[in-house]
C-alpha cells in the first residue's frame, strides 16, 4: 500500500549524514584483513563461471564478485581493514525550489560528487549515488504534480546533466544511480497508469523545453529514456537502476504474505516486471531496498519518527509485522522474496542491487530494542558463518550482485557509533527481542551500533574469498536492430559528417557494437537536431542502440544492413506554414501527443469546442485524440491575459513562447498573462483528450500597456 512508504529517509538526520556531521570515531577491530590475500582471492575467481541460463545479463562494468557496502559520509565511521565493494550516498534536496540541492553541497558548484568518487577510489569502491530529487523539488510535495510542471522539469533535466558531467570528469567507469526510489511505486498506482503501461501517463518531456529531451514525448515512458539519453550523452559508462518498490502493485509485499500466506506474488513481480519493461530500454539495472527501518522498530509506535526518544518504546498492536522468517517457518519467508525478485529480474532482464538493508542483529547485548540499537535478522542471514555464503549463492542466483547497508532514519543501527554512546553491553532482553527467540547474549568490545558485527563479519566474507557473479545471458537487442552485415567492416577513406574517415568495425557479418563505434568518428561525436542520434552512437554499449542510429549511419556510409530491416524515415525539418490571419488552421491526430499521422486538417472560425462524449469529426477518435490550431494575429502592444477552459490538457504559445501549460488530463480553467509586442504574432494552441468528455475554449483579452 502507498501508505505504508515512508518519505522521511531524506531527513535532517540524512542531510547531516550526508555532509559527515554525524560522523563518530571508530576502534579497530580485533579481526584484521591481509589486503593482499583478499585481492589474490579475488582475482582468481574472476572469469570462471559459465554464463546462467536465464540469470538477467550482468553489465561489463560491474565487478565480477559479489560485494558488500554501506550509506556512508566520512570514511572516519569506516573500519580501515574491512576492504567494502560499494560505498553509496543519497543525492536530495530537490530543484525549483531556491535551495540548490546537492549542487551546493561541499565547496559547491558539484564538488561534492568529484571528491566523494575520489575518496571512494582511494579504496578500490564503487559509487553508488541515491538520486532522490522529484519529491523535494519545487513547493507541492507531490511527484505526479511536479513531473507536470514544465519549467521545475526544465530543472530536473538541468541537474541530471549536471551530475552525469560531474561523475564523468572523474574518468570512473561503473559508478550506479539509483533513480528516485519511492517514485516507480508512486506512479504505478497514479490514476493514468492503465494496464501497467506507462506511456499513458503524462509527464513533461518534450514539453519542457530542455534541448536533450526535445525528441521525446511527454509521457512517463519517455521521461525514463530521456533520462537515459542524458547519461548517454554525459556520461555513458554510469549504470542506471530503476528502484522496486514493495507497495507499488498497491499491495505491500510483506504485510500481504504476513496476512495471507497463500498471497500472489508472482502477479505482484509480473506487474512490476511489466511495468519496468514499458519504460522501454536504457536502463541497466534495478535496485532494491527490503525495508527502511530495522524490523524490531515496528513493533513500537514511536518507531516511524526520525527521533531519538527519552521515553521507552511503546508496543504497538501489530506486534512483529515487519519482520521476515530466515527458517521459512512462516511467511514472509527469505526463500519467498529472493522467488520474487528473480522474476522481476528475468523478466527485465537486469541485475539487482541491495541497498538500504538494516543494519541491526539479534545477537549482540547491545541490540536492545532502544533509539540506536533495534534488532533484525537480514545481516545474519546473509553473513552468519554457518549458513550466510549458501544463502548468498541462493540470492546471486535470483540475480542479486550485492548488498549494501543503510538506515533509513537516524534512530535505528548502525553499522559505526551513530549513537554516540560508546561501548554498550546492557543485560539481554528478556524475553528475547525477535519472533523467533534468538537470545542477544554477544559481549560487544567497539562502539559499533551493532556490536560490530557487519564489520567482523564482512571482513571474513572477503578473508574467505569472494563469490563469483555469473555473467547470465546476453543483453537483448530490439529485433530492427539486428542486420546480417557489417555497416562499417568495407574499406572506405570517405570523411563522414565529422570530417574524418571510419575508424573500421570488426568484420564479423553483424551490425554490431563496433560498427556504432566507428561511426562516432564520422559524425565528430555531435549530435544535434539536425543528426539526431538519440541513444545512440555516443554510447559504447550495445544495449541502447536503436533504429534510429541504423537510419545515422546508412545516411553516413552509403552501406546498408542486409537485408536490410524495416526502418523509419531520417527525420528531416518540415517547414512552418505560414499561419492563416482569418481563422485557425487546425490539424487532428488520433492520438493524445500529436505525433500519429495527421487524420484531418480543417479551418477552424473560433476555439470553443464542446464535444462532449463525441468525435471532432467522422475518422476521429471520441477518445484518444489531440489537434493543433496555429493563427496569425495582430495585436495591439500590451499585457494580455489568456482564457483557457480545458477537458483534458492544453497549451498555448505566442510566437513558440509557452503563455499556458497544463498537459495532463482533467477539466479546469487557466487564466496567464504576457506581455505581447505590436503587429502580427503566431497564437499556437495544443490540446488533447484522453477519455470521457472534451472540450476546448480559448480568449484573450488586453488588461494594460
Amino acid at each position: 500500500m502507498k501508505s505504508e512508504k515512508n518519505f522521511s529517509k531524506v531527513s535532517t538526520y540524512l542531510i547531516l549524514f550526508v555532509l559527515g556531521v554525524a560522523s563518530i570515531s571508530i576502534l579497530s577491530l580485533s579481526t584484521k584483513v591481509d589486503q593482499t590475500s583478499i585481492n589474490q582471492k579475488t582475482n582468481a575467481q574472476v572469469n570462471t563461471v559459465s554464463p546462467t541460463p536465464g540469470l538477467a545479463h550482468l553489465p561489463s562494468e560491474l565487478p565480477n564478485t559479489f560485494g558488500f557496502g554501506l550509506f556512508n559520509g566520512t570514511f572516519s565511521d569506516v573500519h580501515a581493514s574491512v576492504p567494502y565493494t560499494y560505498r553509496y550516498q543519497y543525492l536530495a534536496g530537490g530543484v525549483h525550489n531556491g535551495d540548490g540541492g546537492w549542487w551546493n553541497w561541499g565547496n559547491g558548484n558539484g564538488s561534492y560528487i568529484t571528491s566523494y568518487i575520489a575518496d571512494s577510489r582511494s579504496r578500490n569502491m564503487k559509487t553508488p549515488f541515491v538520486y532522490y530529487q522529484i519529491l523535494q523539488s519545487g513547493t507541492s510535495n507531490d511527484e505526479y504534480r511536479n513531473l507536470n510542471n514544465a519549467s521545475l522539469m526544465y530543472d530536473y533535466y538541468q541537474d541530471f546533466k549536471r551530475l552525469m558531467q560531474k561523475i564523468n570528469e572523474t574518468g570512473d567507469r561503473g559508478n550506479i544511480v539509483i533513480f528516485e526510489p519511492d517514485l516507480e511505486g508512486v506512479m504505478q498506482q497514479e490514476a493514468h497508469n492503465i494496464n501497467d503501461n506507462a506511456g499513458n501517463q503524462p509527464t513533461k518531456v518534450r514539453s519542457s523545453l530542455f534541448p536533450d529531451v526535445a525528441n521525446y514525448p511527454d509521457d512517463y515512458a519517455a521521461f525514463h529514456r530521456a533520462i537515459a539519453h542524458i547519461r548517454d550523452l554525459y556520461a555513458p559508462h554510469v549504470l542506471l537502476a530503476l528502484d522496486i518498490s514493495l507497495w507499488g502493485p498497491n499491495d505491500d509485499l510483506i504485510t500481504s504474505l504476513r496476512d495471507q500466506p497463500t498471497y500472489n506474488w508472482q502477479n505482484h513481480a509480473n506487474r512490476i516486471a511489466n511495468y519496468f519493461n514499458s519504460f522501454g530500454n536504457g536502463f541497466d539495472m534495478v535496485s532494491f531496498s527490503p525495508i527502511d527501518r530495522d524490523a524490531a522498530c515496528y513493533s513500537f509506535a514511536n518507531c516511524p519518527y526520525d527521533t531519538y526518544s527519552p521515553n521507552p518504546p511503546t508496543p504497538t498492536p501489530q506486534g512483529y509485522n515487519r519482520w521476515w522468517w530466515d527458517d521459512d517457518s512462516r511467511e514472509p519467508k527469505f526463500s519467498t522474496v529472493a522467488t520474487w525478485l528473480s522474476s522481476i529480474s528475468s523478466q527485465t532482464n537486469k541485475r539487482v542491487i541491495m541497498w538500504q538493508v538494516p543494519n541491526g542483529n539479534r545477537l549482540y547485548r547491545t541490540e536492545n530494542n532502544t533509539a540506536g540499537h533495534y534488532q533484525d535478522n537480514k545481516t545474519e542471514y546473509f553473513l552468519n558463518p554457518t549458513t550466510g555464503r549458501s544463502h548468498i549463492q541462493t540470492w546471486i542466483d535470483a540475480g542479486v550482485v550485492g548488498l549494501m547497508w543503510g538506515a533509513g532514519v537516524g534512530s535505528q543501527s548502525h553499522y559505526f557509533d551513530s549513537n554516540g554512546d560508546g561501548v554498550t553491553n546492557p543485560s539481554a532482553l528478556s524475553p528475547p527481542g525477535n519472533p523467533q527467540g534468538i537470545p542477544n547474549t554477544l559481549t560487544s568490545t567497539v562502539s559499533d551500533d551493532d556490536g560490530g558485527y557487519i564489520a567482523d563479519r564482512v571482513a571474513s566474507y572477503y578473508t574467505t574469498g569472494t563469490i563469483s557473479l555469473p555473467p547470465g545471458r546476453p543483453a537483448v537487442l530490439p529485433p530492427e536492430t539486428l542486420c546480417a552485415a557489417d555497416v562499417c567492416g568495407g574499406p572506405t577513406t570517405t570523411p563522414g559528417p565529422g570530417g574524418n574517415p571510419p575508424s573500421h568495425g570488426t568484420p564479423n557479418g553483424v551490425v554490431d557494437v563496433s560498427d556504432f563505434n566507428c561511426v562516432r568518428a564520422e559524425f565528430g561525436k555531435v549530435c544535434t537536431q539536425s543528426t539526431p542520434c538519440f541513444y545512440n552512437i555516443v554510447s559504447s554499449t550495445p544495449e541502447r542502440v536503436d533504429i534510429l542510429d541504423f537510419n545515422l549511419l546508412r545516411q553516413a556510409t552509403g552501406r546498408s544492413c542486409q537485408p536490410t530491416p524495416t526502418l523509419f524515415p531520417i527525420p528531416t525539418s518540415t517547414p512552418t506554414p505560414i499561419p492563416p490571419t482569418g481563422y485557425w488552421l487546425g490539424t487532428y491526430y488520433n492520438d493524445t501527443e500529436l505525433t500519429d499521422p495527421p487524420v484531418l486538417t480543417r479551418n477552424d472560425t473560433n476555439l470553443t469546442f464542446n464535444w462532449g462524449l463525441g468525435s471532432p469529426a467522422p475518422g476521429i477518435n471520441t477518445d484518444q485524440f489531440s489537434v493543433r490550431w496555429i493563427k496569425q494575429v495582430n495585436f495591439t502592444a500590451g499585457t494580455y491575459r489568456f482564457t483557457t477552459a480545458h477537458d483534458d490538457g492544453v497549451r498555448v504559445y505566442v510566437d513558440d513562447q509557452p503563455v499556458t501549460d497544463y498537459w495532463y488530463w482533467g477539466s479546469r480553467t487557466d487564466n496567464d498573462s504576457t506581455h505581447i509586442t505590436g503587429g502580427n504574432h503566431v497564437v499556437k494552441v495544443e490540446f488533447f483528450d484522453g477519455n470521457q468528455e472534451a472540450s476546448i475554449n480559448v480568449s484573450w483579452t488586453r488588461t494594460g500597456n
